[in-house]
């Protein structure tokens, strides 16, 4: 969600828009509510009866990070490759910048599934 939200961030800023860092950080939140909604379930927090997956960065903050400058490190500065560790529904999925099973394996699948999409799309046109 890194890049998504930096392009909405400066996409609105492209258009003259007024959407600020803090914004994009609540549009962010605002998904948890919509989870809990449809789910049932509750989310947002790191606390018992929360569904919770955890991510852990290794950000270098180029200038103090303190609670009213952190939308703006989340715009201008966290990206996926300071993603250091995964945690889903309590399993590890990536530790130490590194999944634990074979990748190579899912990407050949994924290849294979995007050539048979791009024959289909290209049948279409």
């Amino acid at each position: 969600m890194f890049e998504e939200a930096k392009i909405a961030f400066f996409k609105n800023s492209d258009m003259g828009g007024t959407l600020t860092p803090n914004d994009i950080l609540r549009f962010l939140q605002n998904g948890n509510d919509l989870l809990a909604r449809y789910f049932s379930l509750k989310f947002g927090k790191i606390e018992k009866g929360y569904v919770a997956d955890i991510v852990i960065y290794d950000y270098h903050s180029p200038t103090p990070m303190v609670n009213d400058n952190l939308a703006g490190h989340f715009i201008y500065g966290f990206s996926s490759r300071d993603v250091e560790t995964v945690i889903v529904g309590g399993n590890v999925v990536y530790e130490n910048r590194a999944f634990p099973f074979d990748v190579k394996a899912y990407t050949k699948k994924a290849q294979q599934a995007a050539q048979r999409l791009w024959k289909k799309m290209d049948s279409m046109g």
